[in-house]
């Protein structure tokens, strides 16, 4: 059965929250608060708790950003064992 446009939309929506969550547990593991990271990246905090809402999509250069002031590979943004291993 073909997916309709608002099951890709709420498909979207899913993935971009948990990227958000992964960003988040990647941030506090780093030791940083959304404050901290944002002034590392020199943007607003606001742009942090976006990202991490799953209410802004994370661009592929901030993705590289984050990894380097997160001390991380892009890899650590990605599905953790436990979700890859539920795909």
């Amino acid at each position: 059965m073909p997916e309709t446009r608002s099951s890709v939309l709420l498909g979207r929506a899913e993935e971009a929250r948990r990227l958000g969550r992964r960003l988040a547990t990647v941030r506090e593991k780093a030791g940083l608060t959304q404050l901290g990271a944002a002034r590392a990246l020199g943007t607003p905090q606001s742009t942090i708790a976006k990202l991490e809402s799953g209410r802004r999509q994370l661009r592929f250069l901030e993705a590289l950003r984050l990894a380097e002031v997160y001390g991380v590979d892009c890899r650590e943004f990605g599905p953790d064992d436990a979700q890859r291993d539920a795909s």
